[in-house]
Parts: C-alpha cells; structure tokens; sequence
C-alpha cells in the first residue's frame, strides 16, 4: 500500500462559531494497494446503515462507505448527551469531553483494557471557533495504521461532527498471538525499506542501510548508494504498525523513502505500508 506524503485520514473543518455551523470536509484518503489483493465482497453492516440515516441535529446527512460497512462522517444526533465539565479543570476540559463523546458514538474509551486502545493524540483548539480531537489506535504501544477518530465540538462542548472509524474488538484480537513475541513479528524495518526501493523500480542490491539512533517511533536510515541509475534520496525512515487486512491486524512497518536518477534534479517521495512477514 503506498501514499503521496500527506496526511492520511485527514479531518478538515472549518471555524464554527457559538451559534453557527460551519462546512466541513470529510476524510482525505489517497492510499492505493502497492500489490492490490482481489476485491473481497464485505458484509453489509446494517446499523452503521441506520446510523447514517439518523436525523442530525443539522439536518445535514452522514456519510456511509458501502465498501467498508462504516459510517465514516456523521453530524452530530438530535438529544445528544452532553458533558458536565464545570468541576473539570480547564486545561483538562476538551479531553475530558472528547473522551464522553467517544464512548458516547464508539463504545470505547482511553481506559478501557481491550488490546487496540483509542489514544488522544491531539486536540485543536485555537481559542475561537471549532475544537478537533484526534485520537489514533494503538496495540501494546503500536499505531493501528489509518484507524483514527476525530470528534469536533463547539466552545461550549457541543457536539458537532466526527469522522473515522476504529478496529472493532474482534479484529483486535487477531492480534493476540502476535504480541506475544512482538519483536520477532516485526523483524527488521530494514527489509521493509529495501522492498519499498524495489517497488519504486530500483535494486535493493544496490543500497546498504545503516540504522540511526532515534528518539521517536521511528527508525532512520544512513544509504550508501552503489548505483549509476536508481538512488535513494536522504534518510529513508521506518515505523512499525499495524494494518487491518481481511478483519485481521497483520504486523507491518510505515516506510517513506525519495528516490531519483543519479543524473536527474526530479525526484519520488512515496510513503508504503508493507506486511514485515511477506514484504507485501
């Protein structure tokens, strides 16, 4: 699976005011399959169906992926609970209601003890207008690739929309066995950036990685180039993820690599996601 280097799972929303809602944008997502499997019929999910045709506070209509089985936008619900914050300190309040709002739409919370946990990444808040939470998903510590939720609210903690979805449980424990002996279902992120080379058309011969110390989730490569064609651009960098395939989280690493001709000023930055067990 590759992307253009972008945000995957983009949550974009204009500024709303006390009183007003303002137009939001649904989830950017230019991902494609580096080697696409054959199209799998998905299971009609009949309550994310329901969901999308309930009445919205806004009377805007949700969004519904067919192919997914997912609601994947939806305004805020008429007669939707909301949060008491007033013995909630202030810097603490927007998590505080972010994390209602998210048991309140998804049955999840960030304390539950299911193996894929919800963790608040991030939230917007520029002091005016709408407040984005972003949360990620994470097994023992490592990112659910692309699996995020994202909940907007107005200034008083009003609902107002939220994006994405999540793994459900059953997919989560897919993953029980692979954690067990997690280093060794990773491997090396070093063969991951080496198929991605060969999947931009270069030779994985051609190139010898030297893993630099690092101080975030990822890890970041030294290149000798020995060829006269293809070359690797910078410090290619790698983490490891998981990635839902066929309701199954499969162990993988998120690489970006830029390569280029030797004799050319142009050149290709493409991020993949490649399975650490096949290189697929």
């Amino acid at each position: 699976m590759n992307t253009k280097k972008t945000l995957v799972a983009t949550f974009v929303g204009a500024a709303l005011s006390v009183t007003a809602l303002g137009s939001v944008a649904a989830d950017i997502n230019n991902s494609q399959y580096l080697n696409p499997p054959a199209k799998v019929k998905q299971p009609v999910n009949t309550l994310a169906q329901k969901q999308t045709n309930v009445a919205s506070a806004s009377g805007m209509s949700n969004q519904y992926d067919a192919q997914l089985g997912k609601t994947t936008f939806a305004w805020a619900g008429k007669n939707v609970a909301k949060p008491g914050v007033g013995a909630i300190s202030a810097e603490h309040q927007n998590a505080f209601a972010a994390d209602f709002y998210l048991k309140q739409l998804t049955g999840n919370k960030r304390a539950d003890q299911n193996l894929a946990k919800p963790v608040l990444a991030n939230v917007h808040d520029l002091g005016r207008g709408a407040k984005i939470a972003k949360y990620k998903q994470e097994v023992v510590g490592v990112e659910v690739f692309n699996r995020e939720y994202n909940i907007m609210m107005d200034r008083e903690f009003n609902l107002v929309a939220s994006s994405g979805y999540l793994v459900d449980k059953n997919v989560a424990k897919s993953v029980s066995a692979t954690i067990k002996n997690i280093d060794d279902a990773f491997g090396s992120s070093a063969n991951s950036v080496n198929a991605v080379f060969s999947a931009m058309g270069g030779d994985s011969e051609s190139i010898a990685l030297t893993a630099k110390a690092s101080n975030d989730k990822y890890e970041k490569f030294t290149v000798a180039n020995l060829s006269t064609d293809k070359i690797v651009i910078g410090e290619p960098r790698a983490k490891k993820v998981f990635f839902e395939h066929k309701n199954k989280l499969v162990a993988a690493h998120y690489v970006e690599v830029e390569t280029g001709n030797i004799d050319s000023r142009d050149s290709e930055y493409y991020g993949y996601v490649v399975a650490a067990k096949t290189g697929e």
